[in-house]
């Protein structure tokens, strides 16, 4: 049987975009919000952020939701048969209304870059997708600076590479989602690379529950270039906190049961 994902971890490019079920290489469920579609003239359907026009319905009171509950409409298309399925009511037809039937109110599916959370190291070698991947057309600003940092992003957004240099840099990203009916997501990609690092902007120990002895993640490792030295590590915290110690031989940063009994705050 072909393997079917979620969302959380589609792999399937273009697919994965408001889909909750994908099968092969195609997407055979979309997510709730979201509605399949033909992009107009390229014969491609996806799944679309979509509401219907509120409060509209036809001129026997039928309304949007009736429409795909009688399946005069499904997979974004009017698929009842005869002159009357598509007629206009005050001036608007099912297929300009209704989600189900190809129409609707749309929305860009927001846009989430993991590696806008990351600090790289010099020489990390990357690849990065973004969750979930929109388009198949995705492109940076002028002036982008991603290259002076030895990466590259793909049409799909996927930025590939090995990190160069210290730097921080933002770029603006639009994914051309509908390039015909011009709905286009935009995201802000974030770039930071140091010498060493610990692989995110924030290390977080998070505790399941209240009572909890240990965090789900207890320690964060030194991320850097095998042929980088260091050593004497030491760490400064402001304010003071006891629930945290730093190795100074590896630089590791541990979860420590400090003495207070409500630890961490």
């Amino acid at each position: 049987a072909a393997p079917v994902y979620v969302q959380s971890c589609c792999t399937k490019g273009v697919a994965c975009m408001g889909c909750a079920e994908v099968k092969g290489e195609q997407c055979v469920r979309c997510a709730g919000g979201y509605a399949p579609q033909e992009i107009p003239a390229l014969n491609v359907s996806r799944c679309f952020m979509c509401d219907d026009v509120p409060g509209w319905h036809d001129a026997n009171g039928t309304t949007c939701a009736e429409y795909q509950a009688s399946r005069r409409c499904g997979d974004g298309k009017v698929v009842a048969a005869g002159e009357g399925a598509d007629l206009p009511f005050e001036g608007v037809r099912p297929s300009e209304a209704c989600c189900a039937c190809g129409g609707g109110m749309h929305s860009p599916t927001p846009i989430g870059l993991p590696l806008n959370d990351r600090v790289l190291y010099i020489n990390e070698s990357i690849a990065s997708w973004p969750k979930p991947v929109t388009s198949d057309g995705v492109e940076l600003n002028a002036g982008c600076a991603l290259a002076s940092a030895g990466l590259s992003m793909s049409a799909e957004g996927v930025v590939r590479g090995n990190a160069t240099g210290t730097r921080s840099l933002n770029c603006d990203l639009t994914a051309f989602q509908d390039p015909v009916r011009g709905l286009l997501g935009t995201a802000t990609l974030s770039v930071t690379i140091e010498n060493f690092t610990y692989g995110y902007r924030s290390l977080n120990f998070t505790f399941d529950t209240f009572f909890a002895d240990s965090p789900r993640i207890s320690e964060y490792k030194v991320r850097k270039d095998s042929r980088l030295k260091l050593a004497d590590f030491q760490m400064l915290c402001a304010p003071q906190v006891d629930w945290v110690q730093i190795d100074e031989t590896d630089g590791t940063v541990k979860f420590s049961p400090g003495q207070d009994a409500g630890y961490p705050p």
